[in-house]
């Protein structure tokens, strides 16, 4: 049975080749003049990567010419590699207005709070990947009529034992320390839509911690809105071993493919889970052509003569319930 994994990037060459000059760039806030960290760097060939903690940014494929820089809090740079004078690049800040999260909470009361257990399974015929760039939305539903304030969210995740497609990436290594930011979109149509709140936070995944699960919990009050939200996970990167982000590219490129670029897969691999009705699981690429979020339609690795349903992450949560 002919299998092939997702996208068909399948990496059936083991050996690679890496350009011998590297651009290297520094981003900088334009007032301040402190390293920007964590920035969106798009190569414009649907790819990029983020700056690290020092604003470093390394970029090793001489086909890029041109990248664009952005970030949350700055406005976004469109940078011409050819024409740059030097490796430093300013960011210009903007004011940004997005509604409050934080409430009186002492002028509610806890009702009771509601727990929902993660679908864990160690199947890797039914896993989804990480990767540079990827972002994961779980739609969280509000409950009832009362006020709903979201504490915490449990990812599912794969253990090493089950990792059948560690063999085809080396880079796929273990034990892995993996850095992920959470933020917080609205509901639109029971889709992700813009930015909900002034929320983001930056976590290690760090594989030595955890058992078969990933759990986040909101230091602040996160309320859930009528309609629902979604919480957003982005895969920022692998880390060291003082959890500082490594600066690496995207994609190898196989000398007998040079016009191809084979993804670089990081960790961890996901469970997943057949949809039971509406899907509440949405992915993108920060760096792709389509900007689109779309529904996890098949895993890792799959038959290619098989129909699959549609996917959904299984994540669990807990819900305070105030009136």
């Amino acid at each position: 049975m002919k299998k092939q994994f997702l996208f068909t990037l399948l990496a059936v060459f083991n050996i690679y080749f890496s350009y011998s000059q590297n651009t290297k760039i520094i981003v900088l806030d334009s007032i301040s003049n402190l390293p920007i960290k964590y920035a969106n760097v798009n190569f414009l060939n649907g790819f990029g990567v983020f700056s690290n903690e020092k604003g470093n940014i390394m970029i090793s494929d001489l086909n890029i010419n041109s990248i664009e820089i952005s970030h949350v809090s700055y406005e976004s740079k469109k940078i011409d590699l050819n024409k740059i004078n030097n490796s430093i690049v300013l960011l210009k800040p903007k004011i940004i207005k997005l509604d409050e999260i934080v409430i009186k909470k002492e002028k509610l009361k806890l009702l009771k709070t509601i727990s929902l257990k993660p679908k864990i399974h160690s199947n890797y015929k039914e896993m989804f990947f990480s990767a540079i760039g990827l972002k994961l939305a779980f739609k969280i539903n509000s409950s009832g009529n009362k006020i709903n304030f979201l504490k915490s969210i449990e990812i599912p995740l794969s253990k090493k034992t089950n990792d059948a497609t560690k063999d085809f990436y080396p880079e796929k290594k273990y034990p892995y320390k993996t850095l992920i930011k959470v933020e917080i979109l609205k509901s639109i149509d029971d889709k992700p839509g813009e930015k909900l709140y002034d929320y983001n936070k930056y976590e290690i995944i760090n594989s030595e911690r955890l058992n078969d699960s990933f759990i986040s919990t909101f230091e602040k009050n996160i309320k859930i809105p009528e309609n629902g939200l979604f919480v957003v996970l982005t895969f920022i990167g692998k880390v060291d071993e003082n959890n500082l982000l490594i600066t690496e590219m995207p994609y190898d490129i196989n000398k007998k493919f040079p016009d191809r670029k084979f993804i670089k897969w990081i960790l961890p691999n996901i469970p997943i889970t057949a949809s039971d009705k509406n899907s509440n699981t949405f992915f993108r690429f920060d760096y792709g052509t389509e900007s689109n979020w779309k529904q996890i339609e098949k895993p890792i690795i799959y038959d290619n003569n098989k129909e699959y349903p549609i996917f959904d992450i299984g994540i669990g949560y807990k819900i305070d319930l105030m009136e």
